[in-house]
């Protein structure tokens, strides 16, 4: 008996190494084909959180009919992400305009390090700053994340149009339910599985993002009153990596000290920027 129970969880074991190997690679081998399609996802439930919030609008006693909260909601939202879409764009390309500059603070802050270094070289270890430093292209960084943004925007027809499928299919969903489970049973089974999941991803999405907007606008204040320079797109990275549990805030946070450096050519902004803006996400 023993034996065949480690046989069934052998077997078991290994169906389920297939099948994540098989996803895996799935999703490497599609990637280019599923990106629009997860970001349509995305999008397509902002849309529906925003029909919420649409829905509450009232003329004369009355809410708006569903057609036209759909619409309002979708219109909402696409504009939305579009004009996030131009201020990220609009500070990347600034950054990058102003790279000579950035470039010349570096140098500054290199030969800061080396000096100290050699004035403590009995303390510290020889390290060839300068080497270090011109391993890390980071103009080439800036233009890889400028191509990426371009191509999430080259995707966006494709995604619209995943959108509106979407969207089109979600009122039909009740009826294909009903004609995959012809049991009443097995139905509200289904439906009552569906609605918890909806609730509970909504409930920590809703959260999420209050508190992600909380942290965004305080670290804007901070960036601002620091001086430093793009507080606007720091502030919008913050918020969306504060999705991300854990490493999140911490590359938030790391993301505006470093830069730091590169406009201040100094040790001590990217200190303060740090542990400040790591404090309010705390």
């Amino acid at each position: 008996m023993k034996t065949d129970l480690t046989k069934d969880n052998l077997r078991n074991a290994s169906y389920w190494v297939i099948i994540i190997a098989g996803v895996f690679f799935g999703l490497i081998y599609f990637r280019s084909f599923l990106e629009p399609i997860v970001l349509a996802l995305v999008v397509w439930y902002l849309i529906r959180t925003a029909r919420k919030y649409v829905g509450r609008i009232k003329i004369r006693g009355k809410s708006l009919p569903g057609i036209i909260q759909r619409i309002l909601a979708f219109i909402l939202t696409v504009s939305l992400l579009y004009g996030v879409y131009q201020i990220v764009s609009v500070n990347v390309k600034l950054i990058s305009a102003n790279a000579d500059s950035y470039d010349d603070n570096l140098q500054v802050f290199i030969d800061q390090i080396k000096g100290f270094t050699e004035a403590n070289s009995s303390y510290i270890p020889e390290v060839n700053v300068q080497e270090t430093i011109d391993r890390i292209d980071y103009q080439s960084i800036l233009s890889s994340v400028f191509n990426s943004v371009s191509v999430v925007l080259g995707n966006f027809a494709l995604v619209i149009v995943y959108v509106i499928f979407f969207l089109i299919e979600e009122n039909f969903f009740s009826q294909k339910l009903d004609n995959l489970f012809k049991k009443d049973a097995n139905r509200k089974n289904v439906m009552g599985i569906v609605g918890r999941i909806n609730k509970a991803v909504n409930k920590y999405f809703t959260v999420k993002t209050e508190v992600s907007l909380i942290t965004a606008g305080i670290s804007y204040l901070i960036l601002l009153a620091y001086g430093v320079d793009f507080p606007v797109l720091w502030a919008f990275i913050i918020f969306v990596l504060n999705y991300i549990p854990y490493i999140g805030s911490l590359v938030a946070s790391l993301l505006p000290a470093i830069f730091a450096i590169f406009q201040f050519a100094s040790f001590w902004p990217f200190v303060w920027v740090f542990f400040t803006v790591e404090a309010v996400q705390i």
